[in-house]
């Protein structure tokens, strides 16, 4: 199935991410539309699609997660031992490359100073980056539009866990999901 198809299949069933904070009561038994952190939409073959994240979400904490991907990143940065499951989980949502005001990619030095691409996770990261626009992309699409060379990935600029990613993990990241 291509991206543009996935996209365009009218989604039966959705699995949502809650926050991990919001806990139902009899007043609210339902977890309301500001505390999904996102959803994978899940077709009439019962195939889940990638993550989606909600633009409304708003985590109970403010420094909380916003998605799966910054749930990554936030446990690398604790140290943990979790960069194999990177890829994998870049592979499964849809990003958002910043762009200026007539479309390109938007790319800058990291604080390491290699050229990146600036992509954001969640609707939540944007808010940290001033650029004319967004647009949302696959994994599959951002790996074939990054240059063979010299230029990766910033993901999340300005959140405490901004990492810069090799382009290489995001190419493996696409490969996986093709």
């Amino acid at each position: 199935m291509s991206e543009r198809d996935e996209r365009a299949i009218e989604p039966v069933e959705w699995a949502m991410l809650v926050d991990p904070a919001w806990r139902p009561s009899p007043k609210e038994p339902e977890a309301p539309i500001d505390k999904i952190m996102g959803v994978w939409p899940i077709d009439a073959h019962g195939v889940r699609q990638r993550f989606r994240p909600n633009p409304a979400y708003l985590p109970f904490d403010p420094e909380g997660v916003l998605d799966p991907v910054d749930g990554v990143l936030r446990l690398l940065a604790e140290g943990k031992e979790v960069a194999e499951y990177l890829p994998e989980v870049l592979a499964d949502v849809l990003l958002d490359i910043a762009v200026d005001g007539e479309g390109t990619a938007v790319v800058v030095p990291a604080p390491d100073g290699v050229p990146s691409v600036v992509v954001a996770t969640a609707p939540g990261h944007r808010l940290r980056v001033d650029v004319p626009g967004w647009k949302s992309v696959s994994t599959v699409e951002l790996a074939e539009a990054l240059p063979e060379r010299g230029v990766d990935v910033l993901l999340n600029p300005g959140s405490a866990t901004s990492m810069r990613v090799d382009s290489d993990v995001i190419r493996r990241s696409a490969s996986s999901r093709r």
